[in-house]
């Protein structure tokens, strides 16, 4: 298991235990009524805030990895070593005076 799996698994993770403790909070308030109703909202937000993270971290590393596997040269480009013309060009060479054109 390499480092962005156990990111997304940990996210994974405090998603679940947060929606959990939001059910138990509002779903069943027989339950929610043996604990502190502070400690259970903390708990709920510290689960998302670490969720939210978790998943923040993994989609960086999922980007990054994916940039370091493109290609070098950008798509559509001609390759460096593809047979072009880059010879000589007089019409495009504008160090030297031409004569002027009468009109």
């Amino acid at each position: 298991m390499n480092v962005r799996q156990l990111r997304l698994s940990l996210a994974i993770f405090f998603l679940l235990g947060g929606v959990g403790l939001v059910i138990v909070r509002y779903g069943l308030p027989e339950v929610a009524a043996r604990f502190d109703p502070l400690r259970l909202a903390l708990g709920t937000g510290l689960a998302f805030i670490l969720a939210g993270w978790n998943f923040a971290k993994w989609y960086a590393s999922l980007l990054w990895y994916q940039q370091q596997t493109t290609p070098v040269r950008p798509p559509l480009q001609p390759h460096r070593a593809a047979d072009n013309d880059t010879g000589y060009h007089p019409e495009f060479d504008f160090h030297t005076q031409t004569p002027q054109r009468s009109q």
